[in-house]
Formats: structure tokens, sequence, C-alpha cells
């Protein structure tokens, strides 16, 4: 069922078309890179990249993280906004390789 949502997800219009930002934070997508091959890994082993965008501005990050879970998800989308700010609207890509 989830590989049909992603699937379905990629022939829809792009998140920027679907939802319209007025300011930083609003509407942000995401989603997790993994490197299966050790040489990708970071010095401190993280073998994950969460990909951040804001839809408003554009800007876009890659944070080094040690899995895919919520709680470096939560730990890096804090560092993309700043601590005191909250996201409007997440968005998750269904991006697969």
């Amino acid at each position: 069922m989830y590989q049909r949502q992603c699937r379905r997800r990629k022939e829809d219009a792009p998140v920027e078309a679907a939802y319209k930002a007025s300011k930083f934070g609003e509407v942000v997508t995401a989603d997790h890179a993994h490197s299966a091959d050790e040489e990708g890994w970071s010095v401190r082993d993280d073998r994950y990249l969460l990909v951040v965008k804001d839809v408003y501005s554009g800007w876009l990050e890659a944070y080094p993280v040690h899995s895919n879970d919520a709680d470096d998800a939560f730990n890096a989308l804090n560092s993309f906004l700043g601590q005191n700010e909250k996201i409007g609207f997440l968005h998750r890509w269904c991006a697969r390789v």
C-alpha cells in the first residue's frame, strides 16, 4: 500500500503547486536518503541524510542523521527552522531509487 501511494504521489502536481506558502516554514517538504555503502557514511557513522526544503523560499538543506527515526528527524527539522519556530505543514516525499 505504501509504495502505491508513493507512485501515485509522483504523478500528482509538485507540492509547491498544491500548497501555497506565504512565509518561511509554513510548508516544508522532507525525505531521507540512505547510503548503504560505508564510504558514504559521515565521520560519526551517520548513514542517512534528511533533505529538507522550504516551499516559500526554495531553501534546501541536508542534515546527516544516524537513522531515519522520528527523534533524528525532529532534531534536524529544529536545526532547519530553529527550536522556537513551528512548521505549518510537513510533506514527506516518497522518493524511491
